[in-house]
């Protein structure tokens, strides 16, 4: 007889998103971090801890849920003959999960949404979340109001994908809060979660990868190539021409600003406002508020503001070397 150990461990942004209460939560990485695991547990946890609680996982279309998160769930999560898999339902055509304590867990497709615009929700999980479009997701918002769990989430479980993508713009680098009458109504918060963050992938008590680990991350993973490699090893937001800034990283202010000037020094026909935007979303609309939030981006990072006019200048330089050497004093890195 075959015994299968179900215990898990939260590790890293599987920690981070386990215990977090914002109402608007985005797990990102690249593939094989254990995000997707991350959000069945949480589902699982919620539904035997909260008596009577309605909570529901999505897809952009129900028939992609059959064959994978419905397979992890029931085979990972729960097993064989668990009480809330009940009748005789193959997976695709799973209505729902229900525990004994009154518990539910609605099964959603996107593509055919109406399960979930006529019933209320404590909570909801969207997998493979760079699939659906914004307007679903606000109306999945709308859903919840149930009230039987202490907070109400909506999780995004995603990969990196187009810069511009809407989730990509609607989640802060880390946490946003909307506050009315000096009360938190309504919050956002963006998790990193790491190939660490996987105990298949690497083992904490080592120090060191497993031997699975290295074949995915070096045979699997490091075998892509442009946009997909950097999305599903690198944990970028980048675009399918290739715009990739391998010192990007949304939590630092000083990697903000080389992103800035990275983008400036190479594309030129773009206004010093729309630059800005694009390359870390301040939300500048005109020359004097991109000039103010440049000043700041680079105070905030310990560096001087001289070098702002010969940024400016730069649009009107005849050479890429030129516009390099005008920008070299602002974009040598001492980080």
């Amino acid at each position: 007889m075959t015994t299968i150990d179900r215990r898990y461990r939260a590790i890293g942004g599987a920690a981070e998103l386990f215990t977090c209460e914002d109402r608007e939560v985005m797990g990102e990485s690249g593939a094989g971090t254990g995000k997707t695991h991350c959000l069945l547990r949480k589902g699982d946890w919620t539904a035997k801890k909260y008596p009577g609680c309605r909570q529901f996982f999505a897809r952009d279309t129900r028939a992609s849920m059959t064959e994978s998160v419905l397979v992890e769930f029931e085979e990972s999560v729960l097993w064989p003959g668990h009480p809330a898999i009940s009748g005789n339902a193959s997976r695709a055509n799973r209505h729902s999960y229900v525990y004994p304590n009154g518990s539910e867990i609605y099964i959603v497709g996107l593509d055919n949404p109406n399960r979930l615009m006529s019933t209320q929700f404590d909570r909801g999980y969207l997998f493979e979340a760079t699939e659906a479009k914004q307007e679903a997701w606000e109306l999945m918002l709308t859903r919840l109001r149930n009230g039987k769990t202490p907070y109400h989430q909506l999780v995004a479980d995603c990969n990196p994908g187009p810069r511009g993508h809407w989730l990509n713009k609607r989640f802060p680098a880390d946490r946003e809060e909307v506050v009315v009458d000096g009360v938190v109504v309504s919050s956002r918060r963006r998790i990193l979660f790491r190939h660490e963050d996987n105990p298949r992938l690497f083992d904490y008590e080592k120090g060191e990868w497993t031997k699975f680990g290295v074949e995915y991350l070096y045979g699997t993973l490091g075998s892509l190539t442009g946009a997909r490699r950097e999305r599903l090893l690198h944990h970028r937001w980048v675009s399918e021409e290739g715009q990739v800034w391998p010192e990007y990283d949304p939590r630092s202010t000083a990697s903000i600003e080389r992103t800035c000037l990275r983008w400036l020094s190479t594309t030129r026909r773009l206004t010093l406002d729309t630059t800005l935007r694009d390359a870390y979303r301040c939300g500048a609309s005109t020359p004097t508020n991109a000039d103010t939030e440049l000043r700041r981006c680079i105070n905030a990072a310990g560096r001087s503001t001289n070098g702002l006019s010969r940024l400016r200048s730069y649009r009107k330089s005849s050479s890429s070397s030129e516009a390099s050497r005008m920008l070299r004093g602002l974009t040598t890195s001492r980080y």
